[in-house]
């Protein structure tokens, strides 16, 4: 059976940026994800977290990746949405979704991020 593990707006303080100061400070990240993916009846129907995909290690995953700083939030997406799709062969789809509070720029904004779609060939 399909099923698709969803999390939204994980929030972590992360040094990603261009700006050496981004780095130095760092800034929230809200991370948001659904991961579809191949649920077995050992979830459904026997209550075993072995039919599934444990989102404390997807949660786990993501903030190994938050950890490595990037300049760019394309290549911590990428690089992010890459490792759960390697550490987790169940999934077939997941869209991943990073966002950095408040940025540095001549305006003011809540967030900007970048989300991606990643499929299993």
């Amino acid at each position: 059976m399909t099923a698709t593990i969803k999390i939204e707006r994980l929030r972590i303080h992360a040094r990603h940026g261009v700006l050496p100061q981004e780095r130095i400070v760092g800034a929230w990240f809200y991370v948001s994800m659904e991961a579809e993916f191949d649920c077995t009846p050992e979830a459904y129907l026997d209550d075993q977290l072995s039919g599934t995909i444990n989102y404390a290690d997807i949660v786990s995953c993501i903030t190994q990746q938050l950890d490595t700083p990037s300049q760019l939030l394309e290549h911590l997406v990428y690089r992010s949405g890459q490792s759960l799709m390697d550490t987790f062969p169940q999934i077939n789809h997941l869209t991943l979704s990073i966002f950095k509070e408040n940025p540095p720029m001549k305006a003011q904004c809540d967030e900007i991020g970048i989300k991606m779609d990643f499929a299993r060939q």
